[in-house]
């Protein structure tokens, strides 16, 4: 499954589910939590500064 994939259901998926939702379906894909809300904050936000995205993602911008 290629990243392109992921991002054009992810997308399709949005619109009828829930953020905590897309979320798990994203860690069961592999991605850490952090990961999946920072990928969910690039997909709301399109492009931002490190700290528009990890405010939008809810993290500490020092989280690893």
């Amino acid at each position: 499954i290629t990243l392109d994939t992921i991002i054009r259901w992810c997308i399709m998926v949005f619109m009828n589910k829930d953020i905590e939702e897309i979320k798990e379906i994203l860690v069961k894909a592999g991605f850490s939590e952090n990961e999946s809300a920072i990928f969910l904050a690039l997909l709301h936000l399109g492009k931002g500064t490190v700290t528009q995205i990890t405010r939008k993602a809810g993290l500490n911008r020092t989280t690893g």
